[in-house]
């Protein structure tokens, strides 16, 4: 047996304002996602995506799972 976890799920209206005014393209950020959700569903998933997506090769080791976590020998 499996369960999922889907916590801190707000409103778009309620999100936190952030202090310096970053998200003030948030509008524009929501548009983008939206365009690529859109490219996405029309030919197939992953046609397009964000730069941080897709770089296994770079990632950090994951210590969550049993077959990367460190082995300390004698």
């Amino acid at each position: 047996m499996c369960g999922v976890m889907l916590t801190e799920l707000v409103p778009a209206a309620g999100r936190q304002a952030d202090m310096f005014g970053f998200g003030k393209g948030r509008a524009r950020a929501d548009a983008l996602m939206t365009l690529m959700d859109s490219i996405n569903s029309k030919y197939s998933r992953g046609t397009i995506k964000l730069a941080s997506e897709g770089v296994r090769g770079f990632k950090s080791p994951n210590f969550s799972s049993w077959e990367e976590l460190p082995e300390v020998r004698d």
